[in-house]
């Protein structure tokens, strides 16, 4: 062989090798980053959250409000029993439950309700979202109180027995969960910059019946306190309606998200993050974070449970909820 042709290949060889070192170094850099970001969350392990302890005095108060809520006609009865079949499950789907905790019982160890239940899906291979609410009057079972609300479930064991309720009852890969309370979802909204939600004629009355925003029928501009009246809001109908607004708000913010600039993206990252509890890895997070584009400003999907009609009324069934969700995440071909 020629000098000539080996001297080429050794130049050959060399970019190669620098152009390799340079990806590397990108890629390493990218990781750091990442990894920087994600350090600012709240973060547990998987399975280790703590399971909440109350004296004997806090937990009498908890009892009566658990019997008021039940008494009032909030409950949801249920099928007394877990569906048959195996868990969910696709590669490419990732299954989030998200948990909107509202404020604790004052000079208690109140942990709190999961007032807004949502689990949101999410396809990595093909950018589908999909979002649906668990009516949080569900009765299901809770250790040490027979059965309860799914609502106070969370308050009862924690974020991990909710997410066994999940794969348990709903037959459901659930990959983790996020939780935020109602103080933090306004911070979050007010740094996003607000939100921009259709409004009924009802619900702009309702939301501001002092006239201190002057809402109206319509697209309005809601900042942090209004968007949090608007996911609370129920007096004017039902709790099935309120689920609905919740699921609003998310697919405003995700609308709201996906028109910012890189520079703005990452302000909001800083500040939101330290907000949010979660149990899902960094290794899990860095994934959807790379695959984000496919999902900001994506329609989601959306369905709540359990399913209501003059039939069946305000029952959950969960072998048919189960079926009913599997259809719905991963079709009907699973």
């Amino acid at each position: 062989m020629s000098k000539r042709k080996k001297g080429g290949k050794r130049i050959v060889l060399r970019i190669f090798l620098i152009l390799l070192a340079i990806v590397l170094i990108a890629a390493a850099a990218v990781l750091l980053y990442v990894n920087h970001k994600l350090d600012r969350l709240s973060y547990t392990p998987s399975g280790t959250a703590a399971v909440p302890q109350y004296s004997e005095e806090d937990r009498a108060i908890l009892e009566e409000e658990s019997k008021q809520a039940m008494e009032s006609g909030e409950t949801i009865a249920s099928s007394d029993v877990p569906p048959e079949g195996e868990v969910s499950a696709d590669s490419d789907i990732i299954n989030i439950l998200l948990l909107g905790t509202d404020r604790r019982i004052p000079n208690t160890d109140d942990i709190g309700r999961a007032d807004a239940i949502q689990v949101i899906s999410l396809n990595r291979s093909t950018g589908d979202v999909k979002l649906i609410s668990f009516e949080r009057g569900i009765m299901v079972p809770v250790p040490g109180h027979d059965r309860d609300l799914l609502t106070h479930a969370y308050r009862w064991a924690g974020p991990d027995y909710m997410l066994s309720i999940f794969r348990d009852y709903f037959l459901l890969d659930m990959a983790g969960y996020a939780q935020v309370d109602f103080d933090t979802f306004t911070q979050i909204i007010d740094i996003m910059g607000g939100i921009d939600v259709e409004l009924t004629e009802m619900e702009a009355w309702a939301i501001d019946k002092n006239n201190d925003y002057h809402l109206s029928e319509g697209v309005n501009h809601l900042n942090g306190t209004l968007a949090l009246r608007y996911c609370r809001l129920r007096s004017i109908d039902s709790n099935w309606h309120r689920v609905e607004r919740q699921r609003n708000a998310i697919q405003a913010a995700m609308n709201k998200v996906k028109g910012m600039s890189l520079p703005e993206l990452n302000k909001l990252a800083d500040e939101i993050l330290p907000f949010i509890h979660t149990d899902l890895s960094k290794d899990q997070i860095s994934g959807l974070l790379l695959r984000s584009t496919k999902f900001l400003g994506f329609k989601a999907e959306q369905m709540t449970v359990p399913l209501r009609d003059a039939n069946r009324g305000s029952y959950c069934d969960f072998q048919f909820e189960a079926e009913r969700l599997k259809e719905f995440i991963y079709g009907a071909e699973n």
